[in-house]
């Protein structure tokens, strides 16, 4: 894999990080998705392959966290299909 080192590649994983924080992922749980990314890609992987395969993994992660966090809110209510109200008019 190429060296990231450089601020072209530092910053969109910087940004990536970063983002993740703010959708209410932890240091632990970002670091543990940049380690299976990394994994995931190998070493014969470019840092653009690495790039890409975290930027959904993160997402993944996003989305399974806030989907953890409602379930626990809703209790059995959140598994219930969700029905559209019909218009009054």
């Amino acid at each position: 894999m190429g060296k990231i080192d450089d601020d072209g590649t530092m910053a969109p994983l910087r940004a990536m990080i970063d983002g993740a924080k703010q959708f209410g992922l932890t240091d632990a749980e970002v670091l543990a998705t940049v380690d299976d990314c990394v994994y995931e890609v190998g070493p014969d992987g470019s840092v653009a392959d690495l790039l890409d395969e975290l930027a959904g993994a993160l997402a993944h992660s996003i989305l399974a966290k806030q989907r953890r966090t409602l379930s626990k809110g809703h209790g059995a209510a959140s598994q219930e299909p969700r029905t559209r109200s019909r218009d009054p008019r």
